[in-house]
């Protein structure tokens, strides 16, 4: 199956998720477990929930998008396309800086053949690439952390044994850029 588009908001994920069920006569789900779902979200209070139901317009990509409160949780709808929405807190951060020297490292990615380097700095992270600088990490959720263009949200992925082996980066046309720690 090939699309073609050059169009970022064309969801092109989505289609060939349809065209997928289409040709197999059947659903068609992800295995693959995202960091927060490996290491658990919070549990949001149910009727606390409820107050987010609606419909919202989204200015920057001009569609609407429903949030609705099922029996799995929160969802969010665009056009026919339906997503879990995973709560990740209200927005307080009580992380210390000493949880953050174990992220520290070099993540390389293969696909992309080049290295980001996390490291400390004041009492945040911040991730550098050499075209990019460094870019100010804010801690959203004990794994997850948002910055600026190229890199707006990592997500951390962690072994076994809780270490950061792996990060994932997204922006607006990237999603889940696997890097692997090198040290």
């Amino acid at each position: 199956m090939v699309m073609l588009s050059n169009f970022n908001s064309s969801n092109l994920g989505q289609k060939f998720k349809g065209g997928s069920e289409i040709i197999l006569e059947k659903a068609v789900t992800s295995n693959h477990l995202s960091a927060s779902e490996k290491v658990g979200t919070q549990i949001p209070d149910p009727n606390e929930l409820m107050l987010l139901e609606g419909n919202y317009w989204d200015t920057y990509d001009k569609h609407m998008i429903q949030i609705l409160m099922m029996e799995q949780g929160l969802i969010g709808t665009i056009g026919t396309s339906e997503r879990p929405l995973q709560y990740w807190g209200n927005g307080e951060n009580s992380f210390s800086t000493s949880d953050l020297v174990g992220l520290e490292g070099e993540y390389y990615s293969e696909e992309l053949q080049t290295s980001y380097w996390v490291s400390v700095k004041g009492d945040g992270l911040v991730a550098y690439h050499p075209r990019h600088g460094e870019i100010p990490l804010e801690r959203i959720a004990a794994n997850a952390f948002r910055g600026a263009w190229p890199v707006l949200s990592v997500e951390i992925v962690p072994d076994s044994e809780a270490k950061a082996t792996e990060v994932n980066l997204s922006n607006g046309w990237v999603k889940s850029l696997r890097l692997s720690r090198l040290d």
